[in-house]
Protein backbone atom coordinates (compact mmCIF):
# COMPACT_ATOMS: atom_id res chain seq x y z
CA UNK A 1 0.00 0.00 0.00
CA UNK A 2 1.33 3.41 -0.57
CA UNK A 3 2.46 4.71 2.28
CA UNK A 4 1.36 8.33 0.96
CA UNK A 5 -2.45 7.13 0.97
CA UNK A 6 -2.50 5.82 4.50
CA UNK A 7 -0.80 8.54 5.82
CA UNK A 8 -3.64 10.80 3.40
CA UNK A 9 -6.79 8.51 4.88
CA UNK A 10 -4.95 8.64 8.27
CA UNK A 11 -5.30 12.03 8.42
CA UNK A 12 -8.79 12.69 6.97
CA UNK A 13 -10.22 10.20 9.59
CA UNK A 14 -8.62 12.27 12.21
CA UNK A 15 -9.53 15.31 11.62
CA UNK A 16 -13.15 14.02 10.95
CA UNK A 17 -12.78 13.24 14.38
CA UNK A 18 -12.25 16.25 15.56
CA UNK A 19 -15.11 17.85 17.94
CA UNK A 20 -16.98 20.57 16.70
CA UNK A 21 -18.98 22.67 18.39
CA UNK A 22 -22.08 24.50 17.76
CA UNK A 23 -22.78 25.62 20.73
CA UNK A 24 -24.11 29.24 21.59
CA UNK A 25 -22.33 30.95 24.34
CA UNK A 26 -19.15 31.43 26.27
CA UNK A 27 -19.12 27.79 26.49
CA UNK A 28 -19.40 26.92 22.81
CA UNK A 29 -16.87 29.73 21.36
CA UNK A 30 -14.71 28.39 23.97
CA UNK A 31 -14.57 24.73 22.20
CA UNK A 32 -14.63 26.47 19.03
CA UNK A 33 -11.56 28.47 19.31
CA UNK A 34 -9.33 25.34 21.17
CA UNK A 35 -10.58 23.58 17.94
CA UNK A 36 -9.26 26.32 15.36
CA UNK A 37 -5.97 26.39 18.04
CA UNK A 38 -5.86 22.88 17.35
CA UNK A 39 -6.29 22.99 13.54
CA UNK A 40 -3.81 25.42 13.13
CA UNK A 41 -1.17 23.08 15.24
CA UNK A 42 -2.16 20.25 12.71
CA UNK A 43 -1.69 22.37 9.69
CA UNK A 44 1.78 23.52 10.82
CA UNK A 45 2.18 20.14 11.54
CA UNK A 46 0.84 19.12 7.68
CA UNK A 47 3.06 21.62 5.94
CA UNK A 48 6.41 19.88 7.82
CA UNK A 49 4.86 17.03 6.62
CA UNK A 50 4.45 17.99 3.08
CA UNK A 51 8.01 19.26 2.59
CA UNK A 52 9.91 16.19 4.25
CA UNK A 53 7.53 13.62 2.11
CA UNK A 54 7.73 15.74 -0.94
CA UNK A 55 11.66 15.88 -1.27
CA UNK A 56 11.48 12.07 -0.13
CA UNK A 57 8.75 11.38 -3.14
CA UNK A 58 11.65 13.27 -5.28
CA UNK A 59 14.67 11.13 -4.21
CA UNK A 60 12.55 7.74 -4.86
CA UNK A 61 11.53 9.76 -8.64
CA UNK A 62 15.12 10.85 -9.31
CA UNK A 63 16.51 7.05 -7.73
CA UNK A 64 14.18 5.30 -10.23
CA UNK A 65 15.07 7.23 -13.26
CA UNK A 66 18.72 6.56 -12.55
CA UNK A 67 18.71 3.45 -11.91
CA UNK A 68 16.24 2.69 -15.16
CA UNK A 69 19.22 4.29 -17.18
CA UNK A 70 21.98 2.79 -15.56
CA UNK A 71 20.32 -0.83 -16.20
CA UNK A 72 19.15 0.07 -19.87
CA UNK A 73 22.85 0.90 -20.78
CA UNK A 74 24.11 -1.70 -19.07
CA UNK A 75 21.76 -4.42 -20.50
CA UNK A 76 22.64 -2.30 -24.10
CA UNK A 77 26.09 -3.20 -23.66
CA UNK A 78 24.77 -7.25 -22.61
CA UNK A 79 26.29 -6.30 -19.47
CA UNK A 80 23.61 -8.21 -17.79
CA UNK A 81 25.44 -9.50 -14.31
CA UNK A 82 25.69 -5.21 -14.02
CA UNK A 83 22.15 -4.87 -14.82
CA UNK A 84 20.82 -7.29 -12.51
CA UNK A 85 23.47 -5.89 -9.79
CA UNK A 86 21.80 -2.14 -10.10
CA UNK A 87 18.19 -3.29 -10.34
CA UNK A 88 19.24 -4.88 -7.17
CA UNK A 89 20.44 -1.38 -5.51
CA UNK A 90 17.29 0.19 -7.01
CA UNK A 91 14.76 -2.03 -4.51
CA UNK A 92 17.33 -1.35 -1.79
CA UNK A 93 17.03 2.24 -2.56
CA UNK A 94 13.77 2.22 -3.26
CA UNK A 95 13.17 0.48 0.11
CA UNK A 96 14.84 2.41 2.02
CA UNK A 97 13.04 5.15 0.65
CA UNK A 98 9.74 3.64 1.59
CA UNK A 99 10.88 2.72 5.42
CA UNK A 100 11.63 6.80 5.65
CA UNK A 101 8.57 7.30 4.27
CA UNK A 102 7.03 4.93 7.18
CA UNK A 103 9.00 6.25 9.75
CA UNK A 104 7.65 9.70 8.86
CA UNK A 105 4.39 8.70 9.05
CA UNK A 106 4.72 6.97 12.47
CA UNK A 107 6.55 10.62 13.72
CA UNK A 108 3.27 12.24 12.22
CA UNK A 109 0.89 10.15 13.80
CA UNK A 110 2.85 10.52 17.05
CA UNK A 111 2.73 14.33 16.93
CA UNK A 112 -1.34 14.70 15.63
CA UNK A 113 -1.83 11.78 18.94
CA UNK A 114 0.45 14.51 21.28
CA UNK A 115 -1.66 17.31 20.08
CA UNK A 116 -5.05 15.36 20.90
CA UNK A 117 -3.89 14.56 24.03
CA UNK A 118 -3.16 18.08 24.84
CA UNK A 119 -6.16 19.54 23.87
CA UNK A 120 -8.44 16.84 25.64
CA UNK A 121 -6.10 17.57 28.89
CA UNK A 122 -7.10 21.36 28.39
CA UNK A 123 -10.74 20.48 27.52
CA UNK A 124 -10.33 18.35 30.94
CA UNK A 125 -8.46 21.11 33.12
CA UNK A 126 -11.06 23.48 32.21
CA UNK A 127 -14.36 21.80 32.82
CA UNK A 128 -12.75 20.71 36.17
CA UNK A 129 -12.29 24.53 36.93
CA UNK A 130 -15.81 25.26 35.98
CA UNK A 131 -17.21 22.48 38.32
CA UNK A 132 -14.62 23.57 40.81
CA UNK A 133 -15.80 27.76 40.83
CA UNK A 134 -19.67 26.39 40.56
CA UNK A 135 -19.24 24.04 43.75
CA UNK A 136 -16.80 26.94 45.64
CA UNK A 137 -20.40 29.22 44.82
CA UNK A 138 -22.91 26.67 45.93
CA UNK A 139 -20.65 26.37 49.20
CA UNK A 140 -20.68 30.48 49.61
CA UNK A 141 -24.61 30.32 49.08
CA UNK A 142 -25.01 27.49 51.39
CA UNK A 143 -22.91 29.58 54.23
CA UNK A 144 -24.72 32.16 54.00
CA UNK A 145 -28.50 30.67 53.81
CA UNK A 146 -27.28 29.00 56.66
CA UNK A 147 -26.02 32.32 58.72
CA UNK A 148 -29.28 33.59 57.42
CA UNK A 149 -31.36 31.04 59.50
CA UNK A 150 -29.47 31.61 62.32
CA UNK A 151 -30.00 35.68 62.18
CA UNK A 152 -33.41 34.92 61.67
CA UNK A 153 -33.28 32.55 64.95
CA UNK A 154 -32.38 34.95 66.95
CA UNK A 155 -34.77 38.05 65.71
CA UNK A 156 -32.25 39.69 63.50
CA UNK A 157 -32.44 41.16 60.25
CA UNK A 158 -30.14 38.86 57.74
CA UNK A 159 -28.15 40.82 55.10
CA UNK A 160 -29.59 41.43 51.65
CA UNK A 161 -26.69 38.75 50.65
CA UNK A 162 -27.82 36.62 52.85
CA UNK A 163 -32.01 36.91 52.05
CA UNK A 164 -31.10 36.44 48.58
CA UNK A 165 -29.04 32.92 49.28
CA UNK A 166 -32.34 31.82 51.02
CA UNK A 167 -34.09 33.22 48.21
CA UNK A 168 -36.19 35.58 50.46
CA UNK A 169 -37.54 38.83 50.26
CA UNK A 170 -36.92 41.74 53.18
CA UNK A 171 -40.83 41.98 53.98
CA UNK A 172 -41.09 38.44 54.45
CA UNK A 173 -37.68 38.10 56.78
CA UNK A 174 -39.43 41.64 58.49
CA UNK A 175 -42.80 39.22 59.18
CA UNK A 176 -40.95 36.12 60.01
CA UNK A 177 -39.26 38.45 62.73
CA UNK A 178 -42.14 39.89 63.86
CA UNK A 179 -43.69 36.64 64.13
CA UNK A 180 -41.58 35.31 66.73
CA UNK A 181 -41.88 38.16 69.13
CA UNK A 182 -44.85 38.04 69.37
CA UNK A 183 -44.76 34.11 70.05
CA UNK A 184 -41.87 35.10 72.16
CA UNK A 185 -44.34 37.93 73.94
CA UNK A 186 -47.09 35.39 74.26
CA UNK A 187 -44.82 32.71 75.87
CA UNK A 188 -43.49 34.92 78.59
CA UNK A 189 -47.31 36.21 79.35
CA UNK A 190 -47.95 32.37 79.48
CA UNK A 191 -45.19 31.36 81.71
CA UNK A 192 -45.66 34.32 84.18
CA UNK A 193 -48.99 33.64 84.74
CA UNK A 194 -48.15 30.08 85.40
CA UNK A 195 -45.53 31.24 88.05
CA UNK A 196 -48.25 33.42 89.44
CA UNK A 197 -50.42 30.15 90.02
CA UNK A 198 -47.85 27.90 91.47
CA UNK A 199 -46.97 30.55 93.54
CA UNK A 200 -50.85 30.77 94.80
CA UNK A 201 -50.90 26.69 94.70
CA UNK A 202 -47.50 26.69 96.80
CA UNK A 203 -49.53 29.39 99.43
CA UNK A 204 -52.46 27.21 99.19
CA UNK A 205 -50.51 24.22 100.18
CA UNK A 206 -48.79 25.62 102.72
CA UNK A 207 -52.22 26.53 104.51
CA UNK A 208 -53.71 23.00 103.45
CA UNK A 209 -50.41 21.32 106.01
CA UNK A 210 -51.15 23.47 108.93
CA UNK A 211 -54.89 23.13 108.51
CA UNK A 212 -53.82 19.48 108.64
CA UNK A 213 -52.00 19.59 111.88
CA UNK A 214 -48.75 19.21 110.58
CA UNK A 215 -45.74 20.08 112.65
CA UNK A 216 -43.03 18.49 111.37
CA UNK A 217 -40.17 18.54 108.31
CA UNK A 218 -41.16 14.93 107.88
CA UNK A 219 -44.87 15.09 107.66
CA UNK A 220 -44.45 17.60 105.39
CA UNK A 221 -42.59 15.87 102.80
CA UNK A 222 -44.26 13.07 103.02
CA UNK A 223 -47.94 14.91 102.83
CA UNK A 224 -46.07 16.77 99.80
CA UNK A 225 -45.18 13.71 98.39
CA UNK A 226 -48.46 12.29 98.36
CA UNK A 227 -50.21 15.61 96.82
CA UNK A 228 -48.15 14.46 93.67
CA UNK A 229 -44.94 16.98 94.02
CA UNK A 230 -41.57 15.69 93.20
CA UNK A 231 -38.61 15.02 95.86
CA UNK A 232 -37.03 18.18 94.85
CA UNK A 233 -40.24 20.24 94.94
CA UNK A 234 -41.26 18.16 98.55
CA UNK A 235 -38.27 18.71 100.17
CA UNK A 236 -37.69 22.83 99.66
CA UNK A 237 -41.64 23.52 100.33
CA UNK A 238 -41.47 21.12 103.16
CA UNK A 239 -38.33 23.05 104.36
CA UNK A 240 -40.50 26.46 103.21
CA UNK A 241 -43.47 25.19 105.55
CA UNK A 242 -41.49 24.72 108.56
CA UNK A 243 -40.01 27.80 108.37
CA UNK A 244 -43.26 29.51 108.41
CA UNK A 245 -44.39 27.56 111.46
CA UNK A 246 -41.03 28.67 113.23
CA UNK A 247 -41.58 32.63 112.18
CA UNK A 248 -45.12 32.25 113.10
CA UNK A 249 -46.71 32.68 109.78
CA UNK A 250 -49.81 31.17 110.65
CA UNK A 251 -50.82 33.17 113.64
CA UNK A 252 -50.57 31.01 117.26
CA UNK A 253 -48.57 33.67 119.43
CA UNK A 254 -46.81 31.44 121.64
CA UNK A 255 -43.60 30.89 118.80
CA UNK A 256 -41.73 33.52 119.95
CA UNK A 257 -41.68 32.43 123.91
CA UNK A 258 -40.74 28.93 121.46
CA UNK A 259 -38.64 30.60 119.99
CA UNK A 260 -36.51 32.24 123.58
CA UNK A 261 -36.63 28.73 124.71
CA UNK A 262 -35.26 27.26 121.81
CA UNK A 263 -31.74 28.88 120.55
CA UNK A 264 -32.13 26.76 117.42
CA UNK A 265 -35.33 27.86 116.52
CA UNK A 266 -33.63 30.94 114.63
CA UNK A 267 -31.82 28.09 112.45
CA UNK A 268 -33.79 27.22 109.24
CA UNK A 269 -35.68 24.21 109.61
CA UNK A 270 -33.83 23.12 106.34
CA UNK A 271 -30.42 23.20 107.17
CA UNK A 272 -31.98 21.48 110.69
CA UNK A 273 -33.32 18.64 108.56
CA UNK A 274 -30.43 18.14 106.86
CA UNK A 275 -28.01 17.99 109.19
CA UNK A 276 -30.17 15.56 111.48
CA UNK A 277 -30.03 12.94 108.54
CA UNK A 278 -26.57 13.37 108.45
CA UNK A 279 -26.59 11.70 112.14
CA UNK A 280 -27.07 8.03 110.60
CA UNK A 281 -24.18 8.37 108.16
CA UNK A 282 -20.57 6.92 108.29
CA UNK A 283 -18.26 10.08 109.15
CA UNK A 284 -21.61 11.49 110.62
CA UNK A 285 -19.20 13.57 112.75
CA UNK A 286 -17.17 15.30 110.12
CA UNK A 287 -19.66 15.57 107.77
CA UNK A 288 -21.85 17.87 109.85
CA UNK A 289 -19.07 19.92 110.56
CA UNK A 290 -18.26 20.63 107.12
CA UNK A 291 -22.13 21.35 106.42
CA UNK A 292 -22.52 23.40 109.24
CA UNK A 293 -19.19 25.26 107.74
CA UNK A 294 -20.53 25.66 104.35
CA UNK A 295 -23.31 27.56 105.59
CA UNK A 296 -21.63 29.93 107.95
CA UNK A 297 -19.46 30.34 104.40
CA UNK A 298 -22.32 30.99 102.38
CA UNK A 299 -24.42 33.34 104.71
CA UNK A 300 -27.32 31.40 105.37
CA UNK A 301 -26.35 30.93 109.26
CA UNK A 302 -24.52 33.34 111.50
CA UNK A 303 -21.28 32.42 113.37
CA UNK A 304 -23.48 32.19 116.73
CA UNK A 305 -25.77 29.70 115.22
CA UNK A 306 -22.99 27.39 113.92
CA UNK A 307 -21.99 27.63 117.58
CA UNK A 308 -25.12 26.48 118.62
CA UNK A 309 -24.70 23.70 116.64
CA UNK A 310 -21.87 22.70 117.68
CA UNK A 311 -23.00 22.90 121.31
CA UNK A 312 -25.77 20.56 119.37
CA UNK A 313 -24.01 17.63 118.06
CA UNK A 314 -20.88 18.05 120.73
CA UNK A 315 -18.57 19.82 118.04
CA UNK A 316 -16.40 22.76 119.12
CA UNK A 317 -16.45 25.98 116.51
Amino acid sequence: MNPRFVKQTERGFFLCAQPHSHKPGAGGQAELARNVTLQNNLNDINTAEAEVYADLELQLANAETEYNNAIAQAEASNDFALAESLYQEKVRVQQELVNQQMQQYQMDLQNRQLAFQQQQAEIANQQWQQQFDYNSQQDAKSNLAAWGEISLQYGKMPSQEMLDAMGMSADYAQSLIASMQAAAAEDSRLKYQSSNSSSSQSKNMYQYLHDQGVTTYEDAYMMLLGQGYSNTEAENLAGYYVDMLGDGKFGGGGDEEKNNDNPLASIPAYILNNLSRLEDTANATNKILTAISGYVNSGAITEDQARELGRKYGLEL
